[in-house]
């Protein structure tokens, strides 16, 4: 990953491992969401868009636009258009993670009701 990108970084990130599609242009290809913030997520695919690119992503019923920030090998980082809201994705195997879930989350630990 570019550091100078990863210094930028002021939001926490969530490590996940939720399937999503992403579609840019004509192409769709399927993706893992590997970490999520509410600015942005790094993803992991076989067929990663380029920097640059207008991606649509979709994880189950959630689906927002994003622009991709860079791009190397299999993995990915996106910016989304907008910030997403506090809540759950969810993806299509029914896996969930809270978005505000904080980045020494375990999933023995209680999440806080916000």
């Amino acid at each position: 990953m570019n550091p100078v990108l990863a210094r930028k970084r002021t939001v926490k990130r969530s490590r996940t491992f939720l399937t999503a599609h992403v579609q840019s242009g004509l192409s769709s290809v399927d993706a893992r969401i590997r970490d999520v913030s509410r600015s942005g997520a790094l993803l992991e695919s076989d067929e990663p868009p380029a920097a640059g690119e207008e991606v649509r992503i979709t994880c189950g019923n959630f689906m927002a636009i994003a622009r991709v920030a860079w791009s190397e090998g299999p993995w990915f980082g996106i910016e989304f258009a907008s910030a997403l809201a506090r809540g759950v994705l969810v993806d299509d195997e029914g896996t969930s993670l809270r978005v505000a879930a904080p980045r020494a989350y375990r999933s023995s630990d209680a999440f806080p009701i916000n």
